[in-house]
């Protein structure tokens, strides 16, 4: 005759216990994600010709380490000094070459993201809690607009200007997740809620020009200004917005299939655009979460360190006048400059952008002279 364990039996209900508890929290959490769409990812571009590795980006620099957290974009004022927002909520001054320490120049009290000078050095910012911005060259702080049609923006994130016709275009990343909310969580939906705004400085009105776009992100107005290029991150690639011409109020694909996420773009000397890449192609994303929308709710169901997240590789993309790949700036350990958010040409030097766990400074590369 045989008696249990009491012990033995305590924890084998113990562990059902657990298990159970943890199902219900599994269920709970699957139900909680939002749905999702399935995509079949065209199949990530091989590392050769202008895409094989390099270490460029390792001879880059850093400015402002003291000061400059998770410095997002980078703008000029006409006197050459560099302005950049920080996760912080402040906008810094820094003097060219860096001869001084960064100085605050306005706090938004939100996440300053793109900005552009006006002629008349007003500093207009894409906020992506408080929405669009004027900041006087003073410093005092006027919201132009903070939503649309009675629903705040989610995620304001960059901004170009015309300045012969004093109009700003702006993107809005997503209308279903805030800056401090889940944004990968957005980019792998399938689901495009981007936007793209114009706001005109002259009669204040805003209006709504692109939707359903995924993930919309950087925007840069063309050379002769008939076109804007949009950054679409969730798709890996660049979109045009035509201004003028037969095509005007159309868009089309001006470079598709990069070899990661595009954050922030802006023009180059060229007449082509620089792209920052703040990650490589994530594997597990486009192999085996986009093609099944069911796979991927359970992943973003479970612990956050199970979700794909950033690679740590420096990558910026120069693409040509027509969309081609002219050349790569890289650095594949990612230990020097990583998770570059904006390159933005100035002088002979690029200036960079980054974010990742709280890391501080712009990187400022040296350019080879113009051919």
């Amino acid at each position: 005759m045989s008696t249990k364990s009491p012990i033995r039996s305590y924890l084998k209900f113990a562990l059902f216990f657990l298990l159970a508890i943890g199902l219900v929290m599994l269920i709970s959490a699957y139900a909680s994600i939002p749905q999702m769409q399935a995509w079949q990812p065209p199949k990530a571009p091989g590392p050769q010709g202008a895409l094989a590795p390099n270490q460029r980006l390792q001879a880059a620099s850093l400015l402002g380490t003291e000061a400059l957290l998770e410095p997002e974009d980078v703008v000029f004022d006409a006197k050459g000094r560099l302005y950049t927002g920080s996760f912080d909520g402040m906008i810094w001054r820094l003097e060219p070459a860096g001869s001084k320490k960064p100085e605050v120049f306005a706090k938004t009290g939100g996440r300053p993201l793109g900005m552009v000078f006006g002629p008349d050095q007003t500093l207009y910012v894409a906020d992506a809690v408080k929405g669009l911005l004027a900041i006087s060259p003073q410093g005092k702080i006027r919201v132009l607009a903070s939503g649309y049609q009675g629903k705040n923006f989610r995620f304001t994130n960059e901004i170009d200007l015309d300045p012969k016709t004093q109009e700003l275009f702006f993107t809005d990343a997503s209308r279903w997740v805030g800056i401090f909310d889940e944004h990968r969580l957005d980019i792998a939906s399938g689901i495009g809620t981007g936007r793209l705004f114009r706001y005109n400085l002259k009669t204040n009105k805003l209006e709504k020009l692109l939707d359903g776009l995924h993930f919309a992100n950087g925007v840069a107005l063309s050379p002769d200004a008939s076109f804007l290029w949009i950054a679409e991150t969730a798709r890996y690639r660049i979109l045009r917005y035509w201004r003028r011409g037969p095509k005007a109020g159309k868009i089309d694909v001006f470079a598709s299939n990069l070899p990661g996420f595009p954050d922030n773009i802006s023009r180059s000397r060229d007449g082509g655009l620089w792209v920052a890449l703040v990650s490589t192609r994530v594997t597990l994303l486009d192999v085996w979460m986009h093609p099944h929308a069911r796979l991927k709710r359970f992943i973003f169901a479970l612990p956050s360190w199970v979700r794909p997240s950033a690679q740590r590789h420096g990558y910026v993309v120069r693409l040509d006048a027509k969309g081609h790949v002219a050349e790569t700036l890289q650095d594949p350990t990612g230990k020097k400059f990583s998770n570059v958010t904006s390159a933005v040409e100035h002088n002979g030097s690029l200036y960079l952008g980054q974010i990742y766990r709280h890391v501080r400074g712009l990187g400022v590369l040296k350019l080879a002279p113009k051919k």
